[in-house]
């Protein structure tokens, strides 16, 4: 779910985000730092239960058995994932979306992703 700094927020902020970042490293532990609680968990279905008990959450997932809800944001700031994502591969200034839209290649990916998902429903 969004978390959005106080003061920040729009319409924007009040989705659900689904974000997919193939081949990133691990940003579980940084992320934990802006939340004051983490639990672990072995599957989406458990992660995802414990999760919906929390208006405000962000889930990592660094393997399909090793998933965090970190919950109670610490003042997270916006775009916290991409952030983290963008910082610790190195490239911390194409965090933010506005300034770096890549919307051709977003929407390439998505539809990538679209598929192998629908694709796995599927099976």
């Amino acid at each position: 779910m969004a978390v959005c700094a106080a003061g920040e927020h729009d319409h924007h902020c009040f989705h659900a985000h689904f974000l997919v970042f193939p081949g990133s490293e691990d940003v579980s532990s940084l992320a934990s730092s802006y939340f004051a609680n983490t639990a672990e968990f072995s599957t989406l279905d458990g992660a995802l239960a414990f999760a919906a008990l929390h208006p405000e959450y962000l889930l990592t997932s660094p393997s399909s058995s090793r998933l965090f809800i970190h919950s109670t944001p610490l003042n997270a700031p916006r775009q916290l994932a991409r952030f983290l994502v963008a910082w610790k591969n190195g490239n911390a200034h194409l965090a933010d979306w506005k300034a770096w839209p890549q919307r051709e290649r977003a929407i390439s990916i998505a539809n990538t992703l679209r598929t192998a998902f629908v694709s796995e429903d599927q099976c």
